[in-house]
C-alpha cells in the first residue's frame, strides 16, 4: 500500500472514532476524574498538614530545646541547662471543684513560670499578659467555665487550695494534641503549684525545661550537651526541628491509612479505565483491521487511539482537580478536628502538577495493554467476529504493570520506599484474594446448569469471553467488602465501647490514691470497688549484663528501656494467659517476676533468667517465673511486670480504684471525693470513650468517601459493559422472540441475570467482610464480634436490589426489542 493511504495524522479518523466512542470515552474520563480526585485530595491534605507542622514546630515544642521527665530533674541536667535562657513548666491531671456549683471536672493542670510561652502567644480574653493574670488567680479554657457553670471571678478548688478564676485562655501554643483530650486546661503560676498539695511521691507529673537560644541553629549541639548530662530513658531532650514524636507518629499513621484508601480507590478506578478502554477498543477491531488493510501500521493505531486516550485523560484530570480544590476548601474544619494542627487545605500549583503527573502515570499504566492489544489487530480479523479470551500471561503482565504504577504512586505520596512497598504488597494481596475468589465464583456460576430455562439462559450470557461480569463483580465486591468491614468494626466499637461497655467494665476510675489513704477512701466511698497497686519500674540488666542504652530510643519503640508498669499480686489477672510457665510464680521464693510477652521479647529473656530492676531508685533482682499475654478485655489494666508482694513490700507505689456505678451517680461521687480527698483524681471513662469514638467514626467517614469513589468506578464498568454489549443483547432478544419466546421470558432472563450479578457481589462482600471484621475484632482490637443478625439481611439484599436495579435500567430496552431489524440484517 502507498503511504498516502496512511498519513501520520488523520483528523477525520480521530473525529469519527471519537464520535463513535463518545460514551466509552466519557466513562473513561469519569474513572480518571475519580483517580485524580482521590490523589489530589490526599496530596492537598498532606501538603497543608506538613506546612502547618513546619510552621508550628517551635510553638508546639515550646522552645528551641526542651527537656522532659516524669521524675524530678537531676542536678546534672539542671546544671547543664543553667547557662541557657529557659523556663520550667509542669503538667498533671487533677480534679477541679467549683464550690459555687458543687461540680467537679477532670482537667489538666499546667504550672508555668514567667516568660511563658517562649514562642507563640497565650492570648487571654482580657488581653492581659499571662503571668500578670496568674498572679491574681487561675487561667482556664472556656470549656472549664461551661462545664462547671462558673464565670471569671468565681473560685476553683485545686487540690487543697482555692483560687479565683482570673482570665480565660483563647488558645495554647504548645498543646497541639489538646483537641484529643477529655481534660480542659487550667493554668497556674509555677510557684503556686506546691501550695495545692498535689506534689506527692508517685504522682504522675510531666516536667519540662524550655530553652530559647539566640541562634536556633545551635539547637542540636545544645541538645547533645543536655542529653550527655541526662539519665537515659528518664530524661528526654528534643529540639524544635523535630515535632513531638507522639504527634509525628499519629500524623504518619493517619496519612498511611489515607494513602491506602486513596490508592485502593485509584486501583479500582484504574480497573474502570482499563475495562472501558478494553470494551471500546474491542468493538473497534474491524475498524482497525480495515485501516491496516488500507496501509495503516501499528504506530498509526497507537498514535491516534493513544492521543484520544491521553486527551480524555487530561480532561478527566482537570475535572478531578477542580472537584478536589472545592472539596479541600470545605474540608478544613473536619480535618483540623482530627489532626493535632490547625490546617487550611488548598490545592497548590505544585500539588496539582504532582497529582497530574501521578494520574497520567496511573492512566498510562492501566491503558497500555488495551492500546497495545488494539495495535496488534491483524487485517484478517475483519473476517472474524469471535472474541478470544485474554491469555493468562497477558493478565499477569497487566497486573504487574498496574502494581508498579501503584507503587510509584505510593512512593510519591509517602516518600518511603519500604512503606510504599509494604502497602503495595498488602493492597496487591487483598485485590488478588478478592480476584481469585471472584473468578472462581463466576466460573462455577457459568458451569451451573439450572433446570429453569430463563435462569440457565441468563447465566449463559456470562460465558461470552467479552462479557465483563468478572470485572464488575470484582470491583463492586471489593468496595462493598471494605465498606461492610468498616461497618462491622464500627458496630463492634459502638456496642463494646460507646453504647454499652462490657457488663463488668468500670465507668469511673480514681487514681493517685496513696497507700496511707486506702482504708479511709474505701470507708468513705462505701461501694464495691477493685483497688489495684502499681509501681514504676525500669529494667537495668539481664543475667548481670547491663541493658545498652546508648542507642537513641524512639517514642514508640518497644525495647523495654522505658518505664514499665508493674503490680504486686499472687493471682493471674483475668485478662492474662500464660504462654510460658506452669503458674504465675514457682514456689514461695519472693525473688520472681512474671513478664508480659512483648516485654520479654524486647528483653530477649526466657523463664529462669535473672533481670535486675530499679523501682524508683531501689535495686531489685528477680528470676523470670513466667511469660504472659494480656488481652484487652473489660478495660482492665495490662501490667508489663507482676511481682510477688513480698518482693516489693515497702517500695513506693500508688493505688487506683475501678468502680462500676450508675452514670447519674458519677458526678455526685466525684464531687464528694474531691472535697474529702483533693489530691485523688477521678476520671469518667464513659465520657473518654465517647470523645475517642467521635474521632474514630470521623475516620470511618473518610474511609467511606474513598470507597464510594471505588464503587462509582464499578458502576462505570457496569455501564460500559452494558453499553458496549447492547447491540449483541438486542440481537439475542430478537432471536429469542423469533424462536417463539415472549416478552415475559426475555424479561425473566434480563431480571435473573442482573439479580444474579447483584447477589454475587453482595454475597462475596458479606462473606469476605465477616472474615475481615472477625479477624480485626479478635486479633487487633480484642473486642467481641458484633451480632449481625439484624444487619445481614440489609447487607445482603440492599446492594443486590441497587445493583440489579441499575443493571435492569441499562438493559430494559432489550425486553422491548423487535425481530424485524435483525431479519432484514440477515436478508441483506
Amino acid at each position: 500500500m502507498s503511504d498516502r493511504y496512511a498519513p501520520f495524522w488523520s483528523v477525520t479518523f480521530l473525529r469519527r472514532e471519537g464520535q463513535t466512542g463518545r460514551v466509552q470515552l466519557a466513562l473513561f474520563a469519569l474513572c480518571v476524574m475519580l483517580a485524580a480526585l482521590s490523589v489530589a485530595v490526599v496530596s492537598g491534605w498532606r501538603a497543608s498538614v506538613d506546612d502547618a507542622m513546619a510552621s508550628e514546630n517551635k510553638k508546639s515544642s515550646g522552645g528551641d530545646v526542651v527537656a522532659f521527665s516524669t521524675e524530678p530533674f537531676t542536678d546534672a541536667l539542671l546544671e547543664a541547662a543553667r547557662p541557657f535562657q529557659g523556663i520550667r513548666s509542669t503538667e498533671m491531671f487533677t480534679v477541679a471543684l467549683a464550690p459555687k456549683t458543687d461540680i467537679t471536672l477532670f482537667s489538666k493542670l499546667k504550672a508555668v513560670e514567667k516568660g511563658y510561652p517562649l514562642y507563640g502567644e497565650l492570648p487571654l480574653r482580657s488581653g492581659r499578659d499571662p503571668y500578670t493574670a496568674l498572679q491574681s488567680g487561675l487561667i482556664v479554657e472556656a470549656r472549664v467555665l461551661e462545664r462547671l457553670g462558673v464565670n471569671i471571678g468565681d473560685e476553683l478548688k485545686i487540690g487543697t487550695k482555692t483560687f479565683p478564676i482570673a482570665d480565660v485562655a483563647l488558645s495554647e501554643p504548645d498543646r497541639p494534641l489538646g483537641m484529643f483530650g477529655v481534660s480542659p486546661r487550667i493554668f497556674i503560676a509555677h510557684d503556686q503549684l506546691e501550695s495545692t498539695g498535689l506534689l506527692r511521691p508517685g504522682s504522675y507529673l510531666e516536667r519540662r525545661i524550655h530553652i530559647k537560644l539566640d541562634d536556633p541553629k545551635q539547637a542540636e549541639s545544645v541538645a547533645e550537651t543536655l542529653s550527655a548530662a541526662a539519665i537515659p530513658d528518664q530524661e528526654r531532650v528534643e529540639t524544635w526541628e523535630h515535632p513531638p514524636v507522639n504527634m509525628e507518629r499519629f500524623v504518619n499513621n493517619f496519612f498511611t491509612f489515607l494513602d491506602m484508601m486513596a490508592v485502593l480507590a485509584v486501583a479500582l478506578g484504574g480497573l474502570g479505565m482499563q475495562s472501558t478502554l478494553t470494551t471500546w477498543l474491542a468493538n473497534r477491531q474491524k475498524t482497525v483491521a480495515l485501516a491496516k488493510t488500507l496501509g495503516a501500521d501499528s504506530a498509526f493505531v497507537l498514535r491516534h487511539y493513544g492521543s484520544m486516550v491521553g486527551g480524555i485523560a487530561l480532561i478527566g484530570i482537570a475535572l478531578g482537580l477542580l472537584e478536589a480544590g472545592s472539596l479541600l476548601y470545605w474540608s478544613g474544619d473536619v480535618l483540623s478536628s482530627m489532626l493535632p494542627v490547625k490546617v487550611a487545605p488548598r490545592l497548590t500549583f505544585w500539588a496539582g502538577i504532582e497529582s497530574t503527573a501521578l494520574c497520567l502515570l496511573v492512566a498510562g499504566g492501566f491503558s497500555y495493554w488495551p492500546l497495545r492489544q488494539a495495535s496488534t489487530v491483524r487485517p484478517a480479523s475483519i473476517l472474524r467476529s469471535e472474541n478470544a479470551p485474554i491469555p493468562r500471561r497477558t493478565v499477569l503482565k497487566q497486573g504487574s504493570l498496574a502494581a508498579v504504577s501503584l507503587f510509584v504512586l505510593l512512593l510519591a505520596l509517602v516518600e518511603s520506599p519500604s512503606r510504599a512497598g509494604w502497602i503495595t504488597l498488602g493492597l496487591t494481596l487483598i485485590l488478588s484474594v478478592t480476584g481469585v475468589v471472584t473468578t472462581w465464583t463466576v466460573r462455577r456460576a457459568r458451569e451451573w446448569r439450572p433446570k429453569n430455562l430463563a435462569l440457565r439462559t441468563a447465566l449463559g450470557t456470562w460465558r461470552d469471553p467479552s462479557n465483563k461480569t468478572s470485572t464488575v463483580i470484582f470491583v463492586l465486591s471489593t468496595c462493598l467488602t471494605v465498606l461492610f468491614s468498616t461497618g462491622i468494626v464500627e458496630k463492634a466499637l459502638r456496642e463494646n465501647w460507646v453504647q454499652a461497655m462490657p457488663p463488668d467494665a468500670p465507668n469511673l476510675i480514681f487514681i493517685d490514691i496513696q497507700p496511707s489513704q486506702r482504708e479511709a477512701f474505701e470507708k468513705f466511698v462505701s461501694l464495691p470497688m477493685e483497688l489495684i497497686a502499681s509501681l514504676r519500674v525500669r529494667a537495668q540488666a539481664v543475667d548481670g549484663k547491663a541493658i545498652d542504652r546508648s542507642k537513641k530510643r524512639e517514642y514508640w519503640d518497644r525495647d523495654a528501656r522505658r518505664e514499665l508498669d508493674a503490680s504486686p499480686t499472687l493471682e493471674l489477672p483475668s485478662n492474662d494467659d500464660l504462654v510460658d510457665g506452669d503458674s504465675l510464680f514457682q514456689g514461695d521464693d519472693p525473688n520472681q517476676v512474671s513478664i508480659r510477652d512483648d516485654v520479654a521479647k524486647a528483653l530477649k529473656v526466657q523463664p529462669g533468667q535473672e533481670v535486675s530492676f530499679s523501682i524508683q531508685g531501689v535495686p531489685v533482682t528477680a528470676k523470670v517465673s513466667s511469660i504472659r499475654h494480656s488481652n484487652r478485655e473489660g478495660f482492665r489494666p495490662r501490667f508489663e511486670l507482676l511481682f510477688p508482694p513480698a518482693l516489693v513490700e515497702g517500695a513506693p507505689q500508688k493505688l487506683f480504684a475501678r468502680l462500676k456505678i450508675d452514670e447519674e451517680l458519677i458526678g455526685p461521687l466525684q464531687t464528694r471525693v474531691a472535697k474529702e480527698f483533693p489530691s485523688i483524681v477521678s476520671m469518667d471513662i464513659s465520657q473518654t470513650i465517647r470523645l475517642v469514638a467521635e474521632r474514630l467514626f470521623q475516620m470511618v467517614g473518610i474511609v467511606r468517601y474513598f470507597l464510594l469513589a471505588g464503587l462509582l468506578a464499578g458502576v462505570v464498568i457496569l455501564v460500559s459493559a452494558a453499553w458496549s454489549a447492547r447491540w449483541d443483547r438486542l440481537r439475542e432478544s430478537a432471536y429469542f422472540k423469533i424462536l417463539g419466546a415472549d416478552r415475559r421470558f426475555v424479561f425473566r432472563v434480563v431480571l435473573y441475570e442482573n439479580l444474579a450479578l447483584g447477589f454475587l457481589c453482595s454475597a462475596l462482600a458479606v462473606i469476605l467482610s465477616i472474615l475481615i471484621g472477625w479477624s480485626l475484632c479478635t486479633w487487633q482490637l480484642e473486642i467481641p464480634f458484633p451480632d449481625l443478625s439484624g444487619a445481614l439481611p440489609g447487607m445482603l439484599f440492599a446492594p443486590t436490589v441497587l445493583i440489579s436495579g441499575l443493571g435492569w435500567t441499562l438493559s430494559r430496552e432489550v425486553v422491548g426489542s423487535k425481530p424485524a431489524p435483525f431479519l432484514r440484517e440477515g436478508a441483506d
